[in-house]
This record gives structure tokens, sequence and C-alpha cells, in this order.
């Protein structure tokens, strides 16, 4: 039995008998416990037959049973559980960490702030968040993470900063585009300044 990825021998069973007789041996057992474990069926010598001894001297049978690892993916819909089997078989790989929900998705989160220069009440502050999601290939024989792909980079919606009668914000459009899944949060502040102002004082002589 041998495993494809490694090239090493998983088991080697010997069979004695005589000529023509019936050994009372399959694969088939043996093929079953290593799927359990992982493996996945690439070939089998015996094509599932119990094999026969057969009448020549001098000569071994030999029969290969090849095995590639198979995998699973893993995403926010169908997540792991890190610690826990990945297959029914005694002695399985576990999910490893980062593959459950909250390891498969990713949030950036973004406030934006507003200031007065001097010091007068400012508008509410805006909060909006963009998220993410990951699937993860597994191998399942050995538990390894074979690929990672997250979601697509995502922009945040512009944000016109609100009017505040006398006074000019610094920046007027908020914009923060092509956000990847591992970006920092992000927090802007938007300072306003107050407009310049004119006022005109006019003395009047009520008589005339």
């Amino acid at each position: 039995y041998i495993d494809d990825k490694t090239g090493k021998t998983l088991k080697t069973d010997s069979l004695t008998g005589v000529t023509n007789a019936k050994s009372g041996y399959t694969t088939a057992d043996s093929i079953k416990t290593y799927q359990a474990l992982g493996y996945k069926l690439v070939s089998d010598d015996t094509k599932g037959a119990e094999i026969v001894f057969d009448n020549e001297d001098g000569k071994d049978q030999s029969y290969t049973v090849h095995f590639i690892h198979d995998t699973i993916t893993v995403d926010p819909e169908n997540p792991g559980k890190p610690g826990e089997p990945i297959n029914p078989g005694k002695g399985s790989a576990v999910y490893p960490d980062g593959t459950d929900k909250a390891g498969l998705t990713d949030t950036v989160d973004r406030t934006i702030s507003y200031k007065m220069s001097d010091g007068s009440k400012a508008p509410a502050s805006v909060k909006d968040s963009l998220t993410f999601t990951a699937s993860k290939e597994i191998d399942k024989v050995t538990g390894e993470v074979l690929s990672t792909e997250w979601s697509k980079n995502q922009d945040f919606k512009d944000v016109v900063s609100p009017d505040v009668t006398g006074y000019t914000p610094r920046v007027k459009t908020v914009s923060n585009k092509n956000v990847a899944h591992d970006a920092q949060n992000i927090d802007v502040v938007v300072i306003y300044d107050a407009d310049a102002q004119k006022a005109k004082v006019v003395y009047i002589d009520d008589k005339t």
C-alpha cells in the first residue's frame, strides 16, 4: 500500500499458501481503513478480487495499491472544528487552527469622526465596516492547509462631510477604496474650520 504523495509505503501484507489455493485475502478492508484516514484510492492491482496463489515456482506474486491524499475545503458556511478529527478513522488528522467560522472571516471597521477647530459641537461620528470571507483547502491525511483564498478587495461607501453653517470641512468626501481583508481598521478625523466673516457697524443720527 503506497502513499503516492510522499512515496512512502503505508504497509505491506505478506501472504502464504499453496498452488491454486485461495488466499482468503482482499484489499477491501485495508482500502476502507485508509479512506477513513483521508486517503483517496488511485489504483488497485487486485481489482478488488480475492488473491489466488499461482503455480509459478520461485517467483512471488506482487500487488500494489496506490493512494493520494484527499482534500476538504472549509468556508464560513461549512467551517471546520479546530482540534477535532477531519475523518472518521481512528488516528485521523484534526482540523487546524483558523478553520472555524471566526478564522475564516475578517472585518475591517471604519470610524469617521468630526472635530471643530474652535471646539464647538461637531456632527456625530459615522461608523461602518466591510466583511471578508475565506476558503481553505485542507489535506485530509495531514491536516495541513494547502491553500487559502480570501474574497476580493472591497470599497467603503463614500461619505460626504455634513454641512455645518459657518464652517468648512477640510475633507469634503471621505473615500476608502480597494481595502484588503487584512487591512488595519480605519480612523478618519475630519476637521472643520470656521469661515471668514464680515461685520459692519453703522452709526445713525436719528434726528436727521
